[in-house]
């Protein structure tokens, strides 16, 4: 079984999933935060890698509506 993990703050989304198969796995692991201008920071984390960047999401909405294809 997995679990999606959303912490939705004023200004910061966080996103966990975790894979209860044999114990809690954190196996994918994102943040959205800074939005302005159009623009946002983000930090995503999958099997070890981690990518970092600026995104074109104006608010959280759009990080939350773009979450599909980042997973």
């Amino acid at each position: 079984m997995k679990i999606l993990v959303v912490n939705c703050g004023s200004s910061s989304l966080k996103v966990s999933v975790f894979n209860l198969a044999v114990q809690a796995l954190e196996v994918f692991k994102a943040s959205y935060d800074r939005f302005e201008a159009g623009r946002c920071a983000y930090r995503i984390a999958v099997a070890g890698k981690i990518e970092t960047g600026e995104a074109p999401l104006a608010d959280i909405g759009a990080a939350i509506a773009a979450l599909p294809q980042t997973m």
